[in-house]
């Protein structure tokens, strides 16, 4: 059985590191979003995905 850990922490970023962090994940909920639309719902394996992004 393949073992998982998991580890959680409080970010302490300064504003600068905020206004970073949340740009970044608007890039990525953008990105996930294009992918959605791109893929199709079926397709459900990793490479071909990725062949088609």
């Amino acid at each position: 059985m393949k073992q998982v850990l998991m580890l959680v922490v409080k970010l302490q970023p300064t504003k600068e590191q905020e206004q970073i962090l949340d740009s970044t994940m608007v890039a990525f909920a953008s990105a996930c979003n294009s992918i959605n639309q791109t893929v199709n719902p079926k397709l459900t394996n990793r490479n071909s995905i990725q062949a088609i992004c």
